[in-house]
């Protein structure tokens, strides 16, 4: 046997075990083959009855069950001693063990000068099957989210592409879908607990699949699914709750889980694009708050999302031109008819024409984008009211809009008293507006923010009071300068039919008023709205009625005459 290391036999071999790369499924299959077919070569030779390999390898987040498996790579049937065999044992650098056991032909018995033969043998074999694992595992690394082993964005890219090549995507539906607040949680946690708390519900999800339903990672706290048709109530539900346990500081942590829900019901003639960005448009939807958790995709959706995509995609760059213009709409006393302050609005100017909040705010607030935006107006808003100090023009209290996701920020806080103090402005001047329903997904966030505004002198108040689910909360428990009614309260009050709505109006008044804290109406056009909010005793409104919003070169003259209306 001692000539067989550099025969052509043992060639042929060499070139047999070592395949060339290839999908991750085949590339074990295609290793047996040829370990089988090379031995079949050599057998005769080097005397091998029967060969076989043991693989125990750890779990990882490549391979989540990690494997433990035997294959036969040679057999000549019947004719091969048992009791006679030779055997090596290798370790991995992941500590997984790689075994090889040989028998001999027939009555053959193993020699002395055999031994090293088989011992290279051995190790031909291991390298083979250890470098068939890595690139296995390397390929496997290219389509898999590292945090929570599920599927990355090629990996489901792939998948869906597969069942669309074959005809069989329409026998699911795909799911989009994004957890509320995970950012809040990342702050409450830290981000690799975070990332714990991601693992654990990403295994939950697994656990529920069926065989041939795909479940990825987009990146973040974005999620898909592609789940059997008649599977998806069952899934939507399993998917929208969920309590996992996370570390704390000083004991376990009980977090529930909540997303928001796109879905895409597949049709036969689907490609994977259509699969994933309509889930997805649904899902972008499923955020804004007129909508519910669960939103199934319409076709109209892809084009918003167009439009807003090209939103997110030119901001930076209208940031950087001053594209952004502060216009100034006055809030008036209704008992004076004096100007006492004034909201600070966005507009957007570009290519000559002004773009509507409507159509770029809700972008670049499922973008996470907006919080830039809103420094921008908050340093544009010191910027004038330092201007006007300087030419001896006395401002007025201006509100500056923060979007609710900046409040999950425990950082805002300081930020704001930061620009404000760059500025050397006075934070008597500038007051902070919320909306109701930024204290809905994290009052806790919202009342530290509002006590450390008050304590630093900027004062706070509540926008779109009445439209959330949580106004009595709001009135009750922060500790806010101001409450804005929102204009959708006002419209049917000076209606002789519309006792209820007078009386909720009025009520609502009297308890802002008994807890100390002003009440402006927004939305005010009639003469008949500004009497009954008069007699109501609300204290200031802003409306048309009084102006229209305007930029800061028409508001001047407002701020140098009498300020009377």
């Amino acid at each position: 046997m001692s000539d067989i290391l550099g025969s052509e036999q043992f060639k042929e071999f060499y070139k047999a075990v070592s395949i060339e790369p290839c999908d991750p499924s085949e590339y074990i299959k295609n290793f047996i083959e040829g370990a089988q077919k090379g031995l079949s070569i050599i057998s005769e030779e080097m005397h091998i009855g029967f060969c076989e390999l043991f693989i125990n390898a750890p779990s990882n987040a490549l391979d989540i069950d990690g494997t433990q498996e035997r294959y036969v790579l040679f057999e000549k049937k019947g004719n091969y001693d048992s009791t006679n065999g030779m055997r090596d044992t290798f370790v991995t650098s992941d500590f997984g063990i790689i075994q090889i056991v040989v028998y001999p032909l027939g009555d053959y018995s193993w020699k002395d000068e055999d031994e090293g033969e088989m011992e290279f043998l051995f190790r031909v074999l291991f390298d083979s099957c250890l470098k068939v694992r890595l690139a296995t595992l390397l390929k496997q690394a290219s389509i898999t989210d590292p945090v929570t082993g599920a599927c990355n964005s090629l990996g489901i890219s792939t998948q869906v592409g597969k069942l669309c090549a074959t005809k069989t995507i329409d026998k699911y539906n795909s799911l989009f879908f994004n957890i509320k607040n995970f950012n809040y949680i990342n702050q409450r946690i830290g981000s690799r607990e975070g990332d714990n708390v991601l693992k654990s519900y990403s295994f939950m999800i697994r656990e529920f699949l069926e065989k041939g339903e795909v479940f990825g990672r987009l990146g973040g706290d974005n999620f898909f699914i592609l789940v059997e048709k008649d599977r998806t109530e069952d899934m939507i539900k399993y998917i929208s709750t969920r309590r996992v346990l996370a570390n704390g500081e000083d004991k376990p942590i009980e977090l529930d889980i909540t997303v928001r829900i796109g879905v895409y019901n597949i049709k036969p003639s689907d490609n994977q694009h259509k699969v994933i960005s309509s889930a997805k448009a649904a899902c972008e939807f499923a955020k804004r708050p007129s909508y519910d958790d669960v939103v199934y995709f319409k076709d109209e959706m892809l084009d918003i999302v167009t439009v807003n995509q090209e939103v997110s995609n030119n901001f930076k760059k209208a940031l950087q031109r001053h594209e952004f213009i502060v216009f100034y709409q006055p809030k008036v006393d209704l008992n004076t008819s004096k100007l006492i302050s004034a909201e600070a609005l966005c507009r957007w100017v570009r290519n000559g024409e002004i773009v509507p909040p409507a159509e770029f705010i809700p972008a670049l607030e499922k973008e996470g984008t907006i919080s830039g935006l809103d420094f921008y107006m908050l340093g544009e808003v010191c910027e004038h009211i330092t201007d006007w100090k300087s030419r001896g023009i006395e401002p007025v209290r201006i509100s500056v809009n923060f979007s609710r996701t900046n409040i999950l920020n425990r950082k805002l806080a300081d930020k704001i008293l930061k620009v404000i103090r760059n500025h050397k402005v006075d934070p008597s001047y500038i007051e902070i507006e919320i909306t109701e329903t930024s204290g809905y997904e994290d009052f806790e966030s919202l009342a530290e923010f509002v006590d450390f505004m008050k304590e630093n002198g900027v004062q706070t108040s509540i926008d779109d009071f009445g439209t959330g689910y949580s106004s009595l909360n709001l009135i009750k428990d922060l500790n806010v300068d101001t409450i804005k009614l929102d204009k959708a309260l006002l419209e049917k009050i000076t209606d002789a039919e519309r006792n209820a709505d007078q009386s909720v109006v009025r009520n609502i008044i009297s308890m802002v008023n008994e807890l100390n804290m002003k009440v402006v109406a927004e939305g005010v056009e009639t003469d008949a709205q500004r009497e009954f909010l008069k007699n109501a005793n609300c204290q200031a409104a802003q409306g048309f009625l009084f102006d229209k919003p305007m930029p800061k070169e028409k508001f001047e003259f407002r701020l140098i005459g009498e300020r009377l209306y």
